[in-house]
């Protein structure tokens, strides 16, 4: 997405996650310096292919766009957090 980079990284399977995501966060924090100072700070996640998405949730509404991203965020958003078993919601407006 426009002004977003994401780097994907894989190691073989006898590394274990932990000390490789660790190490991963100790070489980005030697170039946080070098980034622009408008950069986000860099974040250094783990992922688990076998938890990708399974749900897409899109919304539409003749209400304005600010309306529609306070609901998802204020009431939609939490409401779906709380159901056991959710790792993670993310949203973007478009």
């Amino acid at each position: 997405m426009e002004g977003a980079s994401t780097v994907i990284i894989q190691f073989s399977l006898d590394k274990n996650g932990d000390v490789a995501a660790q190490e991963i966060r100790d070489k980005v924090n030697l170039i946080v310096n070098n980034l622009p100072d408008t950069a986000k700070a860099p974040v250094v996640q783990k992922f688990d292919p076998d938890a990708t998405p399974i749900m897409q949730i899109a919304l539409s509404s003749p209400r304005p766009l600010r309306e529609v991203t306070e609901i998802a965020d204020k009431q939609i958003k939490p409401q779906l957090e709380n159901i056991n078993g959710i790792g993670q919601i993310q949203w973007w407006a478009a």
